[in-house]
């Protein structure tokens, strides 16, 4: 998992310098238009900072995948997508179009936070099943030690 994070950053890197320092390269790809620019510019930064939390909210559902645990992957992608970066959205473009924006972020750090819940209370499972199996760990070991 370790290395699958750095791996993820390392890419999130390149992701974030490219939308901080050069979003109007970007934009040029599918406009020239001045307006779009001028939005894009600010909703690439401010979605650009997302990159970093999205490693672990990205790379967590995968780890449920991986070992066999779907529902937890699968409430986690649905956290995401449609229960923060929906509701987000609809509620900051209230405020106005570049508060919009904050959604991204946001929905990446509620999604890795609860997936870093369940990832330690994943691994705290296996410790204590793996400590109440081996021979002279756990309260048996203990007591007869």
């Amino acid at each position: 998992m370790r290395d699958s994070v750095i791996v993820s950053a390392a890419f999130m890197l390149v992701g974030v310098l490219c939308f901080e320092f050069i979003p109007r390269g970007l934009f040029s790809i599918f406009s020239r238009d001045e307006a779009v620019y001028a939005i894009g510019g600010t909703a690439f930064r401010i979605i650009g900072a997302s990159f970093f939390p999205a490693v672990l909210s990205l790379m967590l559902p995968v780890f449920f995948q991986a070992i066999g645990k779907a529902l937890p992957s699968v409430m986690l992608s649905l956290t995401r997508q449609l229960f923060c970066l929906i509701p987000l959205f609809w509620g900051f473009s209230l405020i106005g179009l570049d508060y919009a924006w904050i959604a991204f972020p946001a929905a990446e750090l509620i999604t890795g936070a609860v997936g870093v819940f369940l990832y330690f209370r994943q691994t705290a499972q296996w410790r204590r099943s793996l400590g109440a199996g081996a021979p002279g760990c756990g309260a048996q070991g203990a007591a007869g030690a």
